[in-house]
């Protein structure tokens, strides 16, 4: 009777398809494993293969875990692939995987550096050649990491993934838009700038219209991330955290640590909005931050959260008193550090509080409404009066064309501070780190002027425009009458919440509350208050959209209403 032929298994890997083309495809592994059993009468039971998957670490290869459990089950004696770097990457993981399958009476046999695992001679240089295969692997993940990253800084090439409605052009080497996916973007911004609409009610709108991101529907934080990107503004750099190990292996999830400044890569990206849009975005977000969050009796007092006191300069909130002996609980509007306890005065290091008196929320929110209201009184020929003043419309037409010019010529000079920059990135005794910073800043601030530019290009073309159309929109007021009395009344008749909505949207900065007291010159005193307001047409759209104010779509022109009620 015969000897019983070793029972054999083929470990085979492949990573990359340049390994496959480089002669270290799976087939190529299975034929030599195949020949190689063949030539010992081994009987070959079975071939274990990962593909496309890195060997440096084996958890990530589920075959490469089979093997190991069916080896501890007896399954086979002799391991054989076709050279170290394919089994394992280190000498200690080697190693330790030697002696792990020793133990079950398993051998492991290398085609390539032709290990003979029967002797101490043999155990020993597969140990010195496991080391090799170290060194080798890690100098090539060292050489590949800093080609990479050279074709990164270089912008030939692009790592991870880029921001929600961008793709990487592979043919062209530049970063591109993609437009369906900027169209929502673009909704994001109109939704959270214009209509006032919070992360999460966007989210909820997003999901009941089945509009989702790259994989799944807008989440609040994700809505926030993308709104608080500098990116969409052209301000894209690359390169700036720490990354550690995750769930996909190496360097995959990113830590809060950032890099040394000399480190970032300011990538090439097309703008979706302005640095000015951008930058009310911000504006906004901070102001929602700080914005009251609970729900109690003030919460329909329509300017709750954007009073400021006009003497120290604090935050005017509500306040509700006692309820009186007719049942009505009196409010008002106080300074925080006029109605703060003492304890707290003493705390921030204030002497005394602040002497603005309370005020009564009527006296405010009426001064403030009636003025909002004033610009809906449609009255032809005052508001064409108003409107189309020859010598206003002169001065405001000129006003902007200076604003142009100086804007332009702030644009050459930081030009010119930035081409200098580049001059001196050239010295090889400069600070890296701080000239890339200063570049940072100036292309930060070239991005606020140019969209400064572009906002006051387009008040200045629009400007124009209604003056060449003064015959157009006195057409509009004197055949919509009934329509336009009717908007006025609707507005007037908004619930509180929208009200409140409508001021805040409309307010170009916060209303700086003060009170005059009586004196002999001017007589009687009281609260005033200074704010100015613009007309929000996206808002007022909207609300003709959910059918609260008359709709001017319906019976006019586009473009005379939208230019009567923004520009008035």
């Amino acid at each position: 009777m015969g000897k019983e032929q070793k029972k054999a298994v083929g470990y085979i890997r492949v990573s990359t398809s340049i390994q496959a083309k480089e002669g270290e495809s799976l087939s190529t592994q299975k034929q030599q494993i195949a020949d190689y059993a063949k030539s010992k009468g081994w009987q070959l039971d079975c071939i274990y293969a990962d593909e496309g998957i890195s060997g440096t670490k084996i958890e990530y290869r589920t075959d490469f875990q089979r093997m190991v459990q069916d080896a501890k089950q007896g399954k086979f004696e002799v391991v054989i692939f076709t050279k170290l770097s394919r089994f394992a990457r280190n000498a200690r993981e080697y190693m330790n995987l030697s002696y792990e399958l020793e133990e079950h009476g398993i051998s492991l046999v290398s085609i390539k550096e032709n290990i003979d695992p029967t002797s101490s001679t043999g155990k020993m240089i597969a140990g010195i050649l496991a080391l090799f295969a170290e060194w080798e692997h890690e100098t090539i993940k060292e050489q590949m990491y800093e080609n990479k990253m050279s074709r990164w800084r270089e912008q030939r090439a692009f790592i991870g993934m880029p921001p929600y409605a961008y793709y990487w052009n592979k043919v062209k080497k530049q970063l591109e838009i993609n437009k369906e996916e900027a169209k929502v973007y673009k909704l994001l911004v109109d939704m959270y700038l214009n209509q006032k609409m919070s992360f999460e009610d966007i989210s909820l709108k997003l999901k009941e219209q089945g509009i989702k991101g790259k994989r799944a529907y807008w989440s609040s934080a994700t809505i926030s991330y993308t709104l608080k990107n500098p990116a969409y503004y052209g301000n894209y750099v690359v390169n700036q955290f720490e990354y550690e190990e995750g769930v996909r292996g190496v360097g995959s999830k990113r830590t809060k640590k950032r890099k040394s400044s000399s480190e970032h890569i300011p990538f090439k990206i097309p703008p979706l909005i302005s640095k000015t849009q951008w930058d009310l975005i911000q504006k906004q977000a901070e102001f929602n931050k700080r914005k009251s969050k609970r729900s109690d009796k003030t919460e329909d007092l329509i300017l709750r959260d954007v009073l400021i006191c006009g003497r120290c300069g604090s935050r005017v909130k509500p306040r509700v008193g006692r309820v009186r002996k007719d049942g009505i609980a009196p409010r008002s509007y106080s300074c925080y550090w006029a109605s703060t306890s003492k304890q707290k005065l003493i705390a921030s290091g204030r002497t005394k509080k602040c002497s603005l008196p309370y005020i009564e929320t009527k006296h405010i929110e009426s001064t403030v409404w009636t003025h909002f209201m004033m610009g809906f009184v449609f009255n032809p020929s005052k508001t064409l009066e108003h409107l189309y003043n020859s010598k206003k419309h002169k001065d405001k037409i000129n006003q902007l064309k200076e604003t142009i010019d100086r804007l332009e010529s702030e644009i050459t000079k930081k030009d010119r501070a930035r081409n200098n920059i580049y001059k001196l990135l050239e010295d090889d005794d400069a600070n890296i780190g701080e000239l890339k910073d200063k570049l940072g800043l100036n292309n930060d601030e070239m991005l606020t002027l140019k969209g400064n530019l572009n906002d006051t290009q387009s008040k200045y073309q629009e400007l124009v425009s209604i003056t060449e159309n003064e015959k157009d929109i006195s057409n509009f007021l004197q055949n919509n009458k009934t329509l336009l009395r009717q908007l006025r009344k609707d507005i007037n008749n908004l619930n509180l919440k929208d009200r409140k909505l409508l001021i805040e949207s409309s307010l170009t900065d916060k209303i700086i509350v003060n009170y005059q007291e009586d004196n002999e010159i001017d007589g009687p005193g009281g609260p005033s208050c200074e704010f100015k307001l613009s007309s929000n047409f996206n808002m007022l759209q909207k609300f003709m959209e959910e059918g609260k104010i008359a709709n001017l779509n319906q019976n006019s022109r586009y473009p005379s209403w939208k230019s009567y009620l923004c520009n008035r």
